[in-house]
């Protein structure tokens, strides 16, 4: 997100009802990415430089697509969407209030929505771009904590900056082990707290092999296999990374080639941004 227009967000949220209705029984998953949490915890620091968003805004924002998505279905009752409130690891406020007070702002759009009737059809949850090049772990942990402490599931739509593409022991460092990430850290912040759902991104086929690295730890050493998401990839905006179809492809063989890590993502996610095709690469 660059601007805080509401219209804007009610156009978008608008289309994307209509193109579901079309399609008949859809399920949807949308993230609005805000940037980074603002030092005081008024708002975010919105990406590219766009400059500041409050909290209000945020909701209003927030507000008005889910408003625009429930009237673009029109007579279609029964397709949904999941609605992600997007902030990342890489502002000022990474720590446990940063996201007990991010999960307020999630509740509090969540309850409007409810309140309006559109809870049948949206489902608002958190959703953080987590990468261990952004912050330590120890303060994005701490963030998990706050926002554990108080709120819903929550989206990681980040990466997996630098961990191993062969190996699946949890121990291998993360990003050359700045700020003292590992693959078990990832696979925590994305899976292991309880509320982390990973919806991570892939832009190279590197980064597929990565993330089926932290799905096969889990299903060696926690219980059980990381269900995926989907791959979320940024062709629109920077054509020299993999397709749709490509992150797709990748993510989805990888993660098959493996009898414990044998999944279906119900998704799969690309970036955009309102009103403009920015090339960003």
């Amino acid at each position: 997100m660059q601007m805080a227009d509401t219209t804007t967000a009610y156009n978008l949220g608008h289309n994307q009802g209509t193109y579901d209705a079309s399609h008949s029984n859809s399920n949807s998953e949308v993230v609005l990415d805000f940037g980074g949490q603002k030092s005081d915890l008024s708002g975010a620091i919105m990406v590219f430089n766009a400059g500041d968003i409050s909290n209000a805004q945020i909701e209003s924002v927030a507000e008005n697509f889910a408003r625009g998505y429930y009237g673009g279905t029109g007579a279609d009752t029964i397709s949904v969407l999941t609605l992600g409130i997007g902030t990342n690891n890489s502002a000022y406020h990474v720590d446990y209030n940063g996201g007990y007070q991010w999960a307020q702002l999630v509740g509090t759009i969540n309850t409007y929505v409810q309140q309006q009737g559109w809870g049948t059809q949206v489902h608002v949850i958190g959703a953080n771009d987590i990468e261990p090049g952004f912050d330590d772990y120890a303060d994005t942990y701490n963030w998990v904590q706050g926002y554990a402490g108080y709120g819903s599931a929550y989206l990681n739509y980040g990466s997996a900056d630098g961990c191993s593409q062969t190996d699946s022991s949890g121990t291998s460092a993360c990003n050359n082990g700045i700020g003292g990430w590992t693959q078990a850290d990832v696979w925590y912040v994305s899976w292991g707290a309880f509320p982390a759902m990973p919806l991570p991104e892939i832009y190279y086929s590197s980064m597929a092999l990565q993330w089926t690295m932290i799905s096969l730890y889990g299903a060696q050493h926690k219980g059980g296999a990381v269900p995926m998401q989907g791959p979320w990839d940024e062709y629109d905006e920077c054509p020299s990374t993999l397709t749709s179809a490509q992150a797709w492809t990748d993510f989805s063989n990888d993660l098959n080639s493996y009898s414990q890590t044998k999944q279906t993502m119900p998704y799969a996610a690309e970036i955009h941004t309102e009103g403009s095709n920015t090339q960003r690469c």
